[in-house]
């Protein structure tokens, strides 16, 4: 998955992607799927933990909890220039990059209203592909 595809609002296939998962896994013999069970209540994620670390801090904090490093990444770097933007305002008197400032202040907005907005998606597709990988282990 590239950068771009996490800004995307791609979630049309979820249904779909469950019900399939869902009958391969009452396909699985018992033993195999009990044991997949347990593994899976251990591993899955919910969506209002989402949204709460989404209000927490809301500098990307959510994206540790829905393994999504390479947003988490770019959250503490706009959110670091926004600072030191506000730093060089109350000290100086100045904008520094004044550009890079409101794409900074534009990307967080964005990416805290489709945390906040979406996080019962974003939950279910990173559910859908803890459970695909934990088939994936089994085979």
């Amino acid at each position: 998955m590239s950068f771009i595809d996490t800004l995307e609002f791609n979630f049309s296939n979820l249904d779909d992607e469950e019900e399939k998962i869902q009958k391969i896994i009452m396909g699985l013999p018992n033993k195999t799927r009990k044991k997949f069970f347990d593994d899976y209540l251990k591993g899955q994620k919910d969506p209002d933990t989402y949204v709460t670390l989404t209000w927490i801090i809301g500098c990307g904090i959510q994206h540790i909890y829905s393994k999504n490093y390479k947003l988490l990444l770019a959250n503490v770097f706009s959110t670091t220039f926004i600072i030191i933007q506000f730093l060089c305002l109350i000290f100086n008197d100045e904008y520094f990059y004044f550009l890079f400032f409101i794409i900074a202040i534009s990307f967080n907005l964005f990416d805290f209203i489709k945390s906040l907005f979406f996080s019962e998606k974003i939950i279910r597709n990173y559910n859908l592909n803890y459970q695909y990988a934990l088939l994936n282990s089994y085979n």
